[in-house]
């Protein structure tokens, strides 16, 4: 492209001025698919477990919530603030009415069947129940119930829940360890 705009005749000048083009070509696709389409994170802690441990790291989907909604058992990275992000499953979507009794998570007066956790929920937190998730908002919870800062603490958003805006997208892939190289299975 420089080539045709320049009439470069010099062959080394021309090589590397292609070179250059190449290389700027690369880091703007490459800017564009980190800010836009996909981001790379990582695990931090035991609240995801047994689905996802410390130290795996994932990539996440950017876009999809621009063209679809977020739906129940979608494990999704949220900013909490402006320093730190929380991996979370969704449990309540806007309108869902969430209830905790005997440790068994409810949503609209059916109670869940959560193969992915290990234990029934011995923390409630300090938020009300059964709670209502409002427009734009969720309810998201670890997998590892009894270790997990997450919407039954109103310190975590709205009243504990999660609006839209925060969310930064769903977990699509997880890229190590190796031995576990694929996609979360959202149950």
């Amino acid at each position: 492209m420089i080539n045709n705009v320049f009439k470069i005749q010099n062959p080394i000048l021309r090589e590397i001025f292609e070179w250059i083009e190449i290389i700027v070509m690369a880091f703007l696709i490459t800017l564009v698919l980190k800010n836009y389409v996909v981001e790379f994170t990582q695990v931090s802690g035991p609240s995801m477990q047994p689905t996802l441990q410390d130290g795996n790291r994932l990539i996440i989907n950017r876009f999809i919530y621009d063209f679809a909604e977020p739906k129940h058992g979608d494990i999704v990275v949220f900013d909490f603030d402006e320093e730190k992000s929380f991996i979370k499953r969704i449990i309540g979507l806007p309108g869902d009415v969430i209830d905790i009794k005997d440790g068994d998570v409810y949503i609209n007066d059916v109670k869940q069947e959560e193969g992915y956790i290990q234990e029934k929920v011995l923390r409630y937190g300090d938020v009300s129940f059964p709670i209502t998730v409002t427009k734009d908002h969720y309810f998201v919870m670890g997998d590892n119930r009894n270790n997990s800062t997450d919407s039954r603490q109103k310190m975590v958003g709205d009243n504990g829940l999660v609006t839209k805006k925060a969310i930064r997208g769903p977990v699509v892939l997880r890229i190590w360890p190796f031995d576990k190289f694929g996609t979360i299975k959202y149950e």
